[in-house]
């Protein structure tokens, strides 16, 4: 690599790490607004079936639980020479044990109060060491995503499940009232972060932190965007989100278009328009999914992310992994679902 090359790719990862900042910037103040009004909306609430849900994620992310599945897959590779079952069973307890340390500093420096203690004024913070007054960040989310993010290197095949119990944990605090949205979106960008970066090489941290960002920053989007819609949602019936239905939905169908005869030929060639492969199709996918939320918050921030994801795409080895047709079956009608969930949550929850 040539000086120029190695200034263009600094400037570009430079670049990138700025977007993703203000992503993630952009995200937090968005939902500090929701903070309160949620937590109202909670204490609203008073159903058993919510409290068990409660009361399962609270015991699924506690301490005692995550050490006890990491010590359950060491002693089954152990005991029947499985490496993959020992790594994972003694990473995730070092990832449990590091985010235990990492997340008590902001607890304590930021000192937010926990939605119990709080009623009038819902940024009361300062540097605190009292019971009750370290709700930033949540410490069940942080220690759910690290334990998630080792499993899912060792396990690959069921990324879902553990992201998705670790995401199960976060919801459910939230729903508990022991902590605010932003509460268990810090956790879980911490613990993300830290899991990922343990469970490889520490060596290459710097290239496992892209990967990080890479990979997550899309999902955050995407799970903040489920609930900014939810809240804040235009009918259907405004003239402008019903046009952006209808170029998001176009554009959804041409990126898994796109997508499928990547799997089955070469790239597509759009006229004198450079050659479109799977990682395009992504974001023309992505895109899609963005407009057809019709708020143009979600879609700048879409864009900024899709942004970061191509110019650190190229940073990155990726591969095209191979997939069966039932698999992309699954996925294509899995995006049509998403985008369909997107029409009919608008303003299910109107907080604000």
């Amino acid at each position: 690599m040539n000086a120029i090359s190695r200034r263009t790719s600094s400037i570009r990862l430079g670049l990138s790490l700025l977007l993703s900042q203000i992503v993630v910037f952009g995200i937090f103040i968005a939902l500090s607004t929701l903070d309160f009004p949620f937590i109202q909306f909670v204490r609203s609430l008073h159903h058993p079936l919510l409290e068990q849900i409660g009361n399962v994620g609270n015991w699924l992310g506690d301490g005692v639980t995550l050490v006890g599945i990491s010590i359950g897959l060491f002693a089954i590779g152990y005991v029947w020479k499985r490496d993959a079952f020992k790594g994972a069973g003694l990473d995730s307890l070092i990832a449990h044990a590091v985010i235990g340390v990492v997340v008590q500093i902001p607890k304590h420096l930021i000192g937010r109060p926990r939605p119990r203690l709080m009623h009038q004024h819902p940024f009361e913070m300062g540097p605190s060491f009292q019971g009750g007054f370290d709700a930033f960040p949540s410490g069940h989310s942080s220690a759910s995503f690290a334990v998630a993010a080792v499993l899912a290197k060792y396990f690959p095949h069921m990324t879902w499940v553990w992201y998705g119990t670790a995401a199960f944990v976060g919801i459910s605090r939230v729903m508990r009232g022991s902590h605010f949205p932003t509460d268990v979106m810090a956790g879980a960008m911490l613990g993300l972060l830290v899991g990922y970066v343990l469970a490889r090489p520490l060596q290459t941290w710097k290239q496992t932190s892209l990967h990080v960002i890479l990979n997550s920053l899309p999902f955050f989007v995407t799970g903040f965007a489920l609930l900014w819609v939810m809240v804040q949602g235009e009918p259907l019936q405004n003239t402008m989100r019903f046009l952006s239905v209808i170029l998001g939905g176009s554009l959804l169908l041409l990126g898994v278009w796109i997508q499928r005869e990547c799997r089955r030929s070469k790239p597509i060639s759009f006229w004198s328009l450079k050659k479109i492969g799977a990682p395009e199709a992504r974001l023309i996918v992505g895109m899609g999914l963005a407009l057809s939320t019709g708020s143009w918050l979600i879609i700048t921030l879409a864009g900024l992310a899709g942004m970061v994801w191509w110019m650190m795409q190229s940073q990155i080895s990726m591969k095209e992994s191979e997939v069966s047709r039932v698999h992309d079956l699954v996925r294509m009608c899995g995006l049509v679902g998403l985008f369909l969930l997107i029409q009919q949550i608008h303003s299910l929850l109107p907080l604000l």
